[in-house]
């Protein structure tokens, strides 16, 4: 997606520095929660913004 708006936008990146950047693919359960996710008791992740809307079967799950 990056390369499309650099490329929209024309931007020189010919004097750019290289990086490798390793790839983890983990999403961990505190990756989720800074993100304003909350898991449910039906082992779902929701917005916060969206939990109150949800059945009451599906009520956010008590972390120990």
């Amino acid at each position: 997606m990056l390369s499309k708006f650099i490329d929209y936008f024309e931007i020189d990146v010919e004097d750019e520095i290289v990086e490798e950047v390793k790839a983890v693919n983990q999403i961990s359960t505190a990756n989720l929660t800074k993100i304003g996710l909350v898991k449910l008791k039906n082992k779902k992740w929701v917005s916060k913004a969206d939990e109150g809307t949800t059945d009451d079967d599906n009520e956010e799950e008590s972390t120990e």
